[in-house]
């Protein structure tokens, strides 16, 4: 999933480690209802220019932008971003550092 949704590829299973956060959300995409179980990993980089090469039709047609957000812009934006408490627990985990078992994160779409 990270190098078809970002270009980014060759880390080891280690490099990436276990997940941090899991929640369960449901939305409707193409008029089609969804609901899904997520894992969010923690990967520090120094640098990686995304590559979207990998995309999908669909995504191609429905992913308009992306972008690597410095914690203080991701605190301020009137963007959607999902989980909608992805800053609060983005400064959470950077303070904590990462949980022994991925915690639960509930936002305005977890279900």
């Amino acid at each position: 999933e990270l190098a078809e949704e970002t270009g980014l590829r060759g880390l080891a299973a280690e490099e990436l480690g276990d997940p941090v956060w899991e929640r369960d959300s449901a939305f409707e995409f193409e008029s089609v209802r969804y609901r899904q179980h997520e894992f969010f990993f923690l990967l520090r980089i120094d640098q990686h220019d995304v590559d979207v090469s990998g995309f999908t039709d669909l995504e191609r047609r429905t992913v308009h932008d992306h972008r690597w957000w410095p914690l203080d812009e991701l605190r301020a934006t009137a963007d959607v971003v999902y989980p909608s408490s992805l800053a609060a627990e983005l400064t959470e985990l950077l303070i904590h550092g990462p949980p022994p078992v991925p915690r639960r994160v509930v936002s305005d779409d977890s279900v």
